[in-house]
């Protein structure tokens, strides 16, 4: 078998794919549909040019850009023991090279910093450009990047930072699931839990604690993450729970007051209680007492929280929400944040989405 690419027979986005020698398409057949496309999730369309040497044993493969020919190695390097590579040896023409990155966030108030900390963790080297202009030169909400991918990874086609959502696009980016955002599957067979990676349940019912969108750390979101730009001097000294203002310690001096006032206020109910029985002895037992109220309806959990935040600020609202940690939920309150830009009223859509909470 053939060892190693010549430097003059290297495509940029190819791989070399070496086999015994045959005649015929029997292998072709076994490396297009076998290899790259159920090991490799590549589909036709997406390969820009086979060249075979079948006496030889050699395929070179090109796919049609740099996402595709990354996320084709990435599963392979995952899927090395599979039977259907037996026999075949698989290796880059090129190593990695540096693509054009462009990240199209939803919000033009999302973090340049925060952008570029998620990005680090999917790229060897990251350069920020500059912002996309149009053609009246005002900005589009979009950054470009240079970037080399870490081997066998990938940026994903869509990440949030807090209720925000992020878009990424790149040369060659392979198809991706509409769904979940990674790549290798289609929607229609989409099983993967948003929170935990894994397939074997719904986000909804996943047990493991909550990930931060920005560090990718569990145990707080990102409404609470250190990481933040300036949330460490912000949040020094301070509780993470987001109802803290409803829990602060009552200085002692006020304690002792209001116990005082409870006290005086249990006493004069007891003198009025007293005067009152004396009173119904002493009229006429076809006299009647009045009814005991009926008990008013506990409020629900969203009466409850529509009656802490209603009053609070637009900002102090989206940290709160930044925090929601059921996903079905957010995705509901990220719905009415996007039709609420549309009509102007995004805040009374939110507050009437909290309010109707069971």
């Amino acid at each position: 078998m053939e060892e190693g690419v010549p430097a003059f027979a290297r495509v940029k986005n190819s791989v070399r794919v070496v086999t015994e020698a045959a005649v015929g398409e029997e292998r072709l057949i076994h490396i297009v549909d076998r290899i790259l496309g159920e090991i490799g999730h590549v589909r036709r369309e997406e390969i820009l040019a086979i060249q075979d040497y079948p006496r030889r044993g050699v395929y070179d493969v090109t796919f049609i850009g740099e996402g595709v020919f990354s996320s084709f190695l990435k599963l392979l390097s995952e899927n090395q023991e599979d039977s259907r590579l037996a026999g075949y040896r698989i290796f880059p023409h090129f190593e990695q090279e540096e693509v054009i990155l462009i990240v199209k966030s939803y919000s033009p108030n999302v973090k340049l910093e925060e952008v570029q900390l998620v990005l680090s963790k999917f790229c060897e080297k990251l350069v920020f450009v500059g912002k996309v202009l149009n053609g009246l030169g005002i900005w589009t909400s979009k950054y470009r990047f240079k970037a080399k991918f870490k081997k066998d990874k990938l940026p994903p086609a869509r990440f949030r930072l807090g209720t925000w959502s992020l878009d990424c696009f790149f040369n060659g980016m392979p198809g991706f699931c509409k769904k979940c955002r990674l790549y290798g599957h289609k929607e229609e067979a989409c099983k993967v839990c948003r929170n935990c990676g894994e397939t074997s349940h719904d986000s909804k019912d996943c047990k493991e604690p909550k990930k931060c969108n920005l560090c990718f750390q569990s145990g707080h979101l990102y409404a609470n993450c250190l990481q933040r730009n300036g949330k460490i001097e912000k949040k020094a000294g301070k509780k993470e729970n987001l109802f803290e203002d409803l829990f602060e310690e009552i200085p002692q001096s006020k304690v002792v007051e209001e116990e005082k006032s409870t006290a005086k206020s249990e006493v004069l109910v007891k003198r009025k209680t007293k005067v009152r029985e004396e009173t119904l002895v002493k009229t006429d037992s076809l006299v009647s007492v009045p009814e005991t109220p009926a008990k008013k309806k506990p409020r629900t959990r969203g009466e409850n929280l529509y009656r802490h935040w209603k009053d609070k600020t637009d900002e102090e609202i989206r940290e709160y929400i930044a925090g929601w940690s059921d996903d079905e939920e957010f995705e509901e309150v990220h719905k009415c944040i996007q039709e609420g830009r549309v009509t102007g009223d995004y805040r009374e859509r939110v507050l009437d989405f909290i309010r109707k909470l069971k």
